[in-house]
């Protein structure tokens, strides 16, 4: 006999089918993108949960890390952090002291600033300060086909990410992929839960160079594969913060 069930998704390929002759698109995810934000501003969101602190790195701490990157790429006694790290990626090289020193009066207020907005509801005591201690920092170089497995970081209360360049074609992949259903080549995806018809339970960013954003260490965070010819170059810094009591030079 014959099998007369009708399953369900039958009834949604013929919903699809009647949606492409009416030209109705697919239902689209929008990636995040912090391109009409005020560069000159630190920016605290909340976009599904956990707080994130955005902010865009001036073209002079972007130059000083892709100086320091081409340069650390031809020696062969750069440290090599990627025993350390988990992602599936050609190269990830370690800061030096030096490297952490030229950025460290841009990048220490913004954890500061961190530490301060997630705790909002809970604010410090007068007379208390954010100490602030990078434990590791890092270079990822990744190529085509190459990946970050959804993970999170170790060995800190704060991480970020920030993005310093892209293949030449990315957007041109970008827009292929935009027209797809499901947007998210080269992207870093945040995921904090699971998400429900009224909120979303996490955040898929679409990065452009500059972008700088933080987050707890404990939020998890994949970064996809992409095809185009080039690199696609970011860091990431492991950072833990203490408040702790100012001292008195009077």
């Amino acid at each position: 006999m014959k099998n007369k069930h009708t399953w369900a998704f039958e009834k949604s390929i013929e919903v699809s089918k009647e949606q492409n002759k009416l030209g109705i698109p697919p239902r689209q995810r929008v990636p995040y993108s912090f391109k009409d934000f005020d560069p000159k501003q630190t920016h605290v969101l909340k976009p599904f949960g956990p707080t994130v602190v955005y902010k865009k790195m001036p073209k002079n701490i972007i130059k000083i890390f892709n100086d320091f990157t081409d340069k650390e790429i031809k020696k062969k006694s750069k440290v090599d952090w990627s025993d350390q790290l988990v992602g599936k990626t050609a190269e990830e090289i370690s800061f030096t002291p030096k490297l952490m020193n030229q950025v460290a009066d841009f990048f220490l207020p913004i954890f500061q600033a961190y530490e301060e907005a997630k705790n909002f509801r809970n604010p410090h005591a007068d007379g208390t300060q954010v100490q602030v201690d990078v434990t590791s920092a890092w270079i990822v170089r990744s190529f085509s086909g190459d990946f970050n497995p959804l993970h999170v970081h170790s060995h800190c209360n704060i991480s970020c990410i920030g993005y310093l360049k892209f293949p030449e074609d990315m957007e041109k992949e970008w827009e292929e992929d935009y027209n797809d259903h499901y947007p998210c080549k080269a992207m870093t995806e945040f995921v904090h839960e699971k998400g429900t018809s009224e909120y979303s339970g996490g955040l898929v960013l679409h990065p452009e160079v500059g972008d700088f954003i933080l987050f707890p260490n404990d939020l998890q965070h994949t970064a996809y594969p992409f095809d185009s010819k080039g690199e696609r170059r970011t860091f990431s810094m492991n950072v833990t913060t203490q408040v702790v009591q100012q001292e008195d030079n009077t």
